[in-house]
């Protein structure tokens, strides 16, 4: 058993020697009248001694100090949890490891705050003890500002890029998506600018990163926006305008390309491209048969 150990135990157990001697001495010299049940006490007190003293001397006084604590009055019967959201009360009580011998005067405070510091939501933690019996968590939880997809992982990520943890696909389901290496340093600055044109964010099924260099737009009817390394607003605005008088997002394409300033690339998908091809195949058909006509 470590010095420090029973040190403490010492510590813990003098002051009711010292009370008990000085409860004797009144006693045998008629100061105090003997209460009732004293026997039972002292008793009591007699096995709890022996059992104290036979604890610490065999190295075994941490068990013994939470036994003691909790049989006089400490044991912990409640534990009030605040602020949590994300993280269960189940992970709280799990990390915190308590049994039915845990006493509030013997909790470790610091040592359960790194348990629940390691929980994944956990941005801060505070213990309180409230005597005899409770002790209140309060939990301060991270924010999960997007869904970040790199290879095939996804993850929860805060605003500043930091990963939270997995996505299990059950909660947050209308947050961004992100995907692509490098796009959770980048995300925050690219959703603030999307924001600014609110229809193609709340139209965006992924915000993908290319390259590491800049960005794809991947809206929920299955057209890509290729956005150029700068000068995305500038891209956005041109785009807004042409739509709005071409209606091409309304048509049977692919993906528009923005990268260079003041034009805009359109592909057709595979099928429209298909039916193009067949039109000017019958338009040239129709063309020839009026020359010979």
């Amino acid at each position: 058993m470590a010095g420090g150990e029973q040190t403490f135990a010492r510590r813990l157990l003098r002051p009711l020697i010292r009370r008990a001697t000085r409860a004797s001495a009144d006693i045998l010299s008629g100061h105090k009248k003997i209460p009732s049940h004293l026997g039972t006490f002292a008793t009591l007190a007699f096995f709890a001694g022996v059992f104290s003293y036979g604890a610490v001397g065999g190295g075994h006084s941490e068990i013994a100090l939470r036994t003691m604590t909790s049989a006089v009055g400490f044991a912990i019967e409640e534990i009030k949890v605040s602020g949590n959201v994300e993280t269960s009360d189940i992970d709280i009580l799990q990390e915190l490891r308590l049994d039915e011998t845990s006493s509030l005067l013997t909790l470790d405070l610091a040592k359960a705050h790194e348990q629940l510091s390691a929980l994944p939501w956990v941005q801060h933690v505070e213990l309180l003890k409230i005597y005899p019996a409770t002790l209140h968590v309060k939990i301060e939880e991270r924010e999960a500002f997007a869904i970040w997809q790199h290879g095939d992982q996804l993850s929860l990520i805060e605003r500043d890029g930091d990963v939270i943890q997995n996505y299990d696909g059950v909660r947050n389901t209308n947050l961004p998506f992100f995907v692509g290496i490098g796009a959770e340093s980048h995300a925050s600055k690219m959703y603030d600018t999307l924001s600014n044109w609110p229809t193609f964010l709340s139209e965006a099924k992924a915000i993908i990163r290319v390259a590491d260099r800049r960005w794809d737009l991947r809206l929920k009817n299955g057209v890509t926006l290729h956005l150029p390394e700068a000068g995305v607003d500038q891209a956005l605005a041109h785009f807004k305008a042409f739509d709005e008088a071409q209606e091409v997002l309304r048509r049977d394409i692919a993906e528009v390309d923005l990268r260079i300033a003041d034009r805009v690339t359109i592909r057709l998908t595979p099928e429209a491209l298909e039916r193009r091809k067949s039109a000017l195949l019958e338009r040239s058909k129709e063309l020839k048969k009026r020359e010979k006509s």
